[in-house]
C-alpha cells in the first residue's frame, strides 16, 4: 500500500496504519492541458478548495441592509451585514469553530434569525443539531434563542428569557406584522419520549429577542405545516399508510379533516405554500412524474399548474402571499417558467431573464414592497456573482462576486454541454448528462477522461457551475457525468430504477454514457480514470470490478465498500426511515449484499486505487475503506490510502480539501497522463 504521511501536506493530509512508498511530491502537475487550462487551474483549485467567500445573500424587509453568510474564525462561518446599495459594514455574527449556517431570514429590518449546523464530537464534520440563533444587524445582542444550549453565553451574549429545548428547530416562516416574533418547526431528539408517542413535529411562535416560545398545536404524526399568505398555519401534512394525508386548520384554530374524497398526497410531495384557497406542492396527479400542483381546499382536488415531461421543478418562486410566482426546470439547461398570474413579480423575472441572456438568474430575497431584489446569476463557466435589482427604477447593479479570487483574475473555465444516451437493452430509457471541456479546447477530439459520479444515489448533476468538474477539466482533462438511474430530478419512479440494482444496471449506466463518449471521438477510450464520493466512490470500485478492461485507474472519497455492514454501522440505519431506505433500495439478503460490496470483491480489482476517508465519518463508516485497501494490498495491487484526521463525510477544511485535490492531480497524472500519447503542458 502507496501511503501519504503528514510530511507531504501539499498533496495528501494523512495517517495511515501501513508504512508504504509516499505519493511523488511536487508541484501540482498538469495533464494534456491548454494554455487557458493551465491559467485557470490555481484559480479552479482554489474555488474547489475553499469554497464561496459570499453566499446566502438576504435583504432586509425595508431594503436597506443586506445580510451575507462569509467565512469565519477557525473553519467556521460568520454572518456579516452591509448597507444598500453601498455595501458599507454594519456589523457580523461568528457562530463558531467550524460551525456552518444552514439558512437565515430577516424577522424585522433589524433581527435575522439563523439556523445552524455544529460540529459534533461523534461526527467530525457539521450537522444539523437545531439550534436557532439571532442577531442585530451591527452585531449587537447575539446568542442562541432556541436549543439545548439556549442560555447559555456561548456568542458573548445570554438570551435570557431561552431555555433548553432538546428538540430540532427550523425556520418555517417570518411574521411580517410581528417583528418580534418567527414560526418555527419543533422535532424532539430521538431520545424524546414524544417521539415514542408518535409526536413528530411542534409549531412554535418563538420570540427572537427572549428566545421564549408559545406552542401553537400541530396533529400527531405531523410532518410538514403550509403557512397562508397572513402567515397563520394552513395546513398540516401528517404520516399516512401511504403518504400523507392532510388537515386544514379553521378560524377556530383546530385542525380539521381533508374534505372528504380527498386523495392523500405521496411520500416525496413538497409544500410549496397556500393562498386563500388553495395550498401548492410538488406531487404526482395520476401516477404521472411530479409537477406543481394545486390542492383546493374546499373540495380536495388536484390541478396541474405546470408540468414537463420526464422533469421534477426544481425551485418555485412564491409571490409575497404564498403562491406560486414561477417554475424553474433544469434540463437542458436551467429554465424559468413564468406562471399567467405571477402579477408585477413576475414582471420582474421576465425582465431579469431579458437582463442576463444564457444565464442561470434566480431571485434569492425581495424587499417586502417588492421593489428590491437580490439576484443570483451564474452560468456554467462562471461560479456566480449577485445583483441588486431595483424594479422601481428600472436599474441592475452588481453586488458581489461569490469568489473574489475568480473577479480579480477574470479566469475563464470550460464550458458545459449537455447530452442524452439510453443504455443498451434500454432504448425507452433515456440518461442526461454534462461534459466539462477544459477552457480553451477548440478541438474536438478524443481526450483523457474523468468519469466524475454523483453522490447519494438520490442527487443529481446539473448545467451549472461545478467547482470539483472544473478543477478537474482546468488539469487538461474532459470531465464527463450521467445521471445514472436512481437520480433525482426525474421524480421517484425513476429514482426507484435504481433499487437492488447498485451494482448492476447503474454501473451500466455509467458505461453506457463512456461508451458513448467514446463513440462521439471526445473520450480516449484507452485513458479514462473513474471517480467519486461516497455513492460515488461505491460506484468507481464497482465499475472498475465489472469492468476492469475499462478503465486506468479509480478515486474513491469517503466511499461506501461493504453493503453488508452499512446498515448496523452507518448513520443512515440509525433511523426509522433510514433502515426502510435501506430495506427497499438494498434488501435484507446478507450473501446478496456482499456480493455487490466492493470490500468483498476486492481480489478483482486490478487497476491503480486511490482511497480517501475521513476517522469521523459516520455516514460511511472508515473501517471498511481501511479493510478494502489492506485487501487490494494483500494480493499485490496497487493502492494510496489517505485518511484524515478529524473529517467526517467529505472533508470540511479547506487545508484538507486542497492537499486532497493536489493529490488526486498527481494520481491522475500518474496513471492517465503518464501512459497517454499526448505531451502534458509544462
Amino acid at each position: 500500500m502507496r501511503l501519504c504521511t503528514s510530511s507531504c501536506l501539499v498533496l495528501l493530509i494523512t495517517v495511515g496504519c501501513v508504512p508504504g512508498r509516499p505519493l511523488t511530491q511536487g508541484m501540482m502537475q498538469l495533464g494534456p492541458a491548454t494554455e487557458a487550462s493551465a491559467r485557470a487551474a490555481p484559480v479552479a483549485l482554489s474555488v474547489a478548495a475553499q469554497g464561496p467567500d459570499f453566499n446566502q445573500l438576504r435583504i432586509a424587509p425595508d431594503g436597506g441592509t443586506l445580510s451575507a453568510v462569509v467565512p469565519g474564525k477557525d473553519g467556521g462561518k460568520g454572518l456579516a451585514f452591509y448597507t444598500l446599495p453601498d455595501l458599507r459594514p454594519l456589523g457580523r455574527l461568528d457562530v463558531g469553530r467550524y460551525s456552518q449556517i444552514r439558512d437565515h431570514v430577516w424577522v424585522s429590518n433589524d433581527r435575522v434569525l439563523i439556523e445552524v449546523k455544529e460540529v459534533v464530537v461523534y461526527g467530525g464534520a457539521p450537522v444539523n443539531t437545531g439550534q436557532l440563533y439571532a442577531v442585530n444587524k451591527d452585531g449587537s445582542a447575539a446568542g442562541i434563542v432556541y436549543g439545548y444550549a439556549a442560555g447559555e453565553a456561548v456568542t458573548g451574549t445570554r438570551i435570557r428569557g431561552a431555555k433548553t429545548s432538546r428538540a430540532w428547530g427550523s425556520i418555517v416562516h417570518a411574521l411580517p406584522e410581528d417583528p418580534r416574533h418567527a414560526l418555527i418547526l419543533e422535532e424532539p431528539f430521538w431520545d424524546d419520549p414524544r417521539r415514542r408517542d408518535g409526536e413528530r413535529i411542534s409549531l412554535m411562535k418563538l420570540d427572537v429577542l427572549t428566545g421564549e416560545k408559545v406552542v401553537i398545536p400541530a396533529p400527531p404524526r405531523c410532518r410538514h405545516v403550509i403557512i397562508g399568505p397572513d402567515g397563520v398555519p394552513k395546513v398540516a401534512m401528517v404520516d399516512a399508510d401511504e403518504g400523507y394525508s392532510w388537515l386544514v386548520r379553521g378560524e377556530d384554530r383546530a385542525w380539521h379533516p381533508a374534505p372528504s374524497g380527498a386523495e392523500p398526497l405521496s411520500d416525496i410531495a413538497v409544500p410549496m405554500g397556500a393562498d386563500e384557497h388553495a395550498f401548492y406542492v410538488i406531487d404526482s396527479v395520476d401516477e404521472q412524474p411530479e409537477a406543481l400542483i394545486r390542492v383546493d381546499l374546499t373540495t380536495g382536488a388536484k390541478t396541474v399548474v405546470s408540468s414537463r415531461r420526464d422533469q421534477v421543478p426544481y425551485f418555485v418562486y412564491r409571490r409575497p402571499g404564498g403562491a406560486p410566482a414561477a417554475v424553474g426546470y433544469e434540463w437542458p439547461y436551467p429554465q424559468q417558467e413564468v406562471l399567467p398570474d405571477a402579477g408585477a413579480y413576475g414582471e420582474a423575472l421576465e425582465a431579469l431573464s431579458v437582463a442576463f441572456p444564457a444565464k442561470l438568474v434566480q431571485v434569492v430575497s425581495s424587499s417586502a414592497d417588492a421593489r428590491f431584489h437580490v439576484v443570483w446569476v451564474a452560468s456554467d463557466r462562471e461560479p456566480g456573482s449577485w445583483y441588486l435589482f431595483d424594479k422601481a427604477a428600472g436599474q441592475v447593479v452588481k453586488l458581489i462576486d461569490a469568489y473574489k479570487d475568480v473577479a480579480a483574475t477574470q479566469v475563464r473555465f470550460g464550458p458545459r454541454e449537455a447530452f442524452t444516451v439510453s443504455p443498451p437493452g434500454s432504448p425507452d430509457l433515456v440518461l442526461t448528462g454534462y461534459l466539462t471541456f477544459p477552457a480553451g479546447a477548440e478541438e474536438r477530439r478524443a481526450a483523457p477522461t474523468v468519469v466524475l459520479v454523483h453522490g447519494g444515489p438520490m442527487a443529481q448533476d446539473l448545467w451549472a457551475f461545478d467547482a470539483e468538474a472544473q478543477y478537474l477539466a482546468s488539469l487538461g482533462y474532459l470531465v464527463l457525468q450521467v445521471n445514472f438511474r436512481g437520480s433525482t430530478g426525474r421524480g421517484k419512479a425513476f429514482e426507484k430504477l435504481a433499487y437492488r440494482e447498485w451494482a448492476g444496471k447503474v454501473q451500466d449506466d455509467i458505461l453506457a454514457a463512456v461508451d458513448w463518449g467514446i463513440a462521439e471521438g471526445l473520450v480516449d477510450r484507452d485513458h479514462v480514470c473513474i471517480y467519486g464520493g461516497s455513492f460515488g466512490g461505491y460506484s468507481a470500485m464497482m465499475s472498475v470490478i465489472r469492468f476492469p478492461d475499462r478503465y486506468r485507474c479509480a478515486v474513491g472519497i469517503s466511499g461506501l465498500y461493504d453493503l453488508s455492514t452499512w446498515g448496523d454501522e452507518g448513520d443512515v440505519g440509525a433511523y426509522g426511515y433510514g433502515r426502510e431506505y435501506l430495506k427497499e433500495a438494498l434488501g435484507e439478503d446478507e450473501g446478496a449484499l456482499r456480493a455487490q460490496s466492493p470490500l468483498h470483491l476486492a481480489e478483482r480489482i486490478k487497476v491503480p486505487v486511490l482511497l480517501v476517508h475521513g476517522d469521523r465519518d459516520e455516514r460511511t463508516p472508515i473501517g471498511p475503506a481501511k479493510d478494502l485497501a489492506r485487501a487490494i494490498e494483500a494480493r499485490g495491487g496497487d493502492v494510496i490510502w489517505a485518511e484524515f484526521k478529524g473529517e467526517g463525510h467529505g472533508l470540511r477544511t479547506s487545508e484538507h480539501r486542497r492537499g486532497m485535490l493536489e493529490g488526486v492531480s498527481v494520481f491522475l497524472h500518474e496513471h492517465l497522463v503518464g501512459t497517454s500519447t499526448t505531451s502534458a503542458s509544462p
